[in-house]
């Protein structure tokens, strides 16, 4: 799938989001539930207009999504998802990120829906940090929604 999201992080900044997304078979099923893996590959751009900081950065995950499959047209499901990513600048917003190696971790909630579940939905917290690799580590969060297309 391919998603497009925007978020509002810390200090008011913007966040904005471009991933692709594969879904696998799921790994555990029941009459009513499924969890799957996925992994995403994207670009994410952190923006604030009162300092005129701009940051780029691109990133990998790896996740796994709870989807409740009792409707035939809708899906909600959980999702949490980390991975790997580089951001183009050590500081933002007057936060020491520490380096531009970062680890991404996000938790969604969402709506796959449609007559293929092509359709998708989602409201979301992202986190980056060094994961106290270096000394300093102030992190970046932001709150988001994303919306998504299957082909």
């Amino acid at each position: 799938s391919l998603n497009l999201g925007v978020g509002f992080g810390d200090n008011d900044s913007m966040a904005y989001d471009l991933f692709v997304q594969h879904d696998f078979n799921p790994w555990l099923e029941s009459e009513c539930w499924e969890l799957s893996p996925f992994l995403t590959g994207g670009l994410t751009i952190w923006d604030d207009d009162d300092s005129s900081d701009s940051v780029w950065g691109v990133l990998a995950a790896f996740g796994l999504s709870l989807s409740y499959t009792g409707f035939d047209n809708v899906r909600p499901y959980l999702s949490l998802n980390g991975g790997p990513s580089y951001v183009s600048q050590k500081n933002f917003v007057g936060r020491d990120l520490g380096g531009h190696y970062l680890f991404n971790s996000r938790a969604m909630l969402g709506l796959k829906f449609g007559q293929e579940l092509q359709h998708n939905i989602g409201v979301h917290g992202s986190h980056y940090s060094n994961g106290h690799t270096q000394s300093e580590n102030d992190g970046y969060n932001y709150l988001g929604a994303i919306y998504g297309y299957s082909f």
